[in-house]
């Protein structure tokens, strides 16, 4: 988490990478690229949520700050999110989710 423009202090940061395999020869596959996660890209970004508010929850605490989030609308991270004691207010960015239903609206023709 970035607390805003470029001078400003850093307050938490985590790194996952996936590890990446590549095909050789006779389509065995080597580790091109050993990572800290193997699971998928979702549960890589809920890892790294968890993982952030870990480290900031104190600092929170600590000056008596809450935090607004605004997350994807994906279920386990508002779960995860309303657990949190310093969370103030979810809010759902459905931005991606109208951009899908204009996307598949436009294959039909309507009267």
């Amino acid at each position: 988490m970035h607390s805003g423009g470029p001078d400003k202090p850093v307050v938490a940061y985590h790194t996952v990478e996936k590890t990446r395999l590549k095909k050789v020869n006779n389509n065995t596959q080597i580790v091109a690229r050993a990572g800290n996660f193997i699971h998928s890209s979702k549960q890589m970004e809920h890892a790294i949520l968890i993982d952030l508010l870990e480290q900031v929850t104190p600092i929170l605490e600590e000056h008596d700050m809450m935090l607004d989030v605004t997350v994807d609308g994906d279920l386990s991270t508002n779960k995860t999110l309303a657990g949190v004691p310093v969370v103030h207010e979810i809010y759902a960015d459905l931005k991606h989710v109208t951009r899908n239903i204009r996307k598949h609206l436009s294959k039909y023709k309507f009267k």
